[in-house]
């Protein structure tokens, strides 16, 4: 779906795939289209949503009395309906999406290669995350950025197993004079602590929905590490 791997939620008894997304919004949102067919209470109330381009968005709010993922049962689940632009790089058919305020709760990790995705408790994360590959810098913004060393200079990214591809800021690459073909910049060079996991390519776009990052590192890295996110101690890892 869209480049990124899918898991399953139950709620009430019906299921639907929902992409676990470590840059979205909120605990779960669902599209308009499954949201219908789902035993959800509406809040009445709605909440402001903006996308990676900057398109802001307007949503029903409701409550999923019961929701059953990956053995996990969650009660009184708070989400949104996701409403998205038709197209653009932040657009296209509206998907499911578990958001960070469900997975900042967890040790996470991220196989993509294995088509899994793991959920363990914070006091477990040492034994699962292992040694730290870099930091987690948590933003104004509640984002949950890293800093990486490349050849084009250092860049605090956004670790988004949500985005379908990397991007980097337009006006990074313009005030760096960094080399694109194709509007597509390939740093050759891509360090997070002591180890270089380049080349890798980043579409250079003005991401105007995350002005305090440089850029956003998507499903192209995820594809090829199995990675984790130790929320409570800040710590982020690749296992592989």
């Amino acid at each position: 779906m869209h480049g990124n791997p899918v898991t399953s939620a139950s709620i009430g008894d019906e299921q639907i795939d929902v992409i676990v997304d470590t840059g979205g919004l909120g605990v779960i949102a669902v599209s308009p289209v499954d949201l219908e067919r789902l035993a959800v209470t509406f809040t009445g109330e709605t909440i402001q949503r903006t996308d990676a381009a900057g398109d802001t968005f307007e949503s029903r709010e409701f409550i999923v009395p019961e929701m059953l993922l990956g053995g996990h049962r969650f009660q009184n689940v708070k989400g949104f309906e996701r409403i998205g632009a038709a197209g653009g790089f932040a657009g296209g058919r509206p998907v499911n999406v578990l958001g960070r305020g469900l997975l900042h709760d967890y040790t996470v990790v991220v196989d993509y290669p294995g088509g899994e995705i793991r959920l363990y408790s914070p006091d477990q994360s040492r034994s699962v995350c292992g040694p730290p590959t870099s930091e987690l810098i948590e933003r104004d913004d509640e984002i949950l950025a890293v800093p990486i060393e490349s050849d084009g200079g250092r860049l605090l990214a956004l670790m988004d197993t949500g985005a379908t591809y990397s991007f980097i800021q337009s006006d990074v690459v313009d005030s760096r004079n960094l080399s694109t073909t194709d509007q597509v910049y390939r740093t050759r060079s891509f360090r997070l602590g002591g180890r270089d996991f380049g080349p890798l390519e980043m579409v250079s776009l003005p991401i105007d929905g995350a002005p305090q990052i440089d850029a956003i590192i998507g499903t192209n890295f995820f594809a090829g590490h199995v990675v984790c996110f130790d929320y409570r101690d800040r710590k982020f890892s690749v296992l592989d």
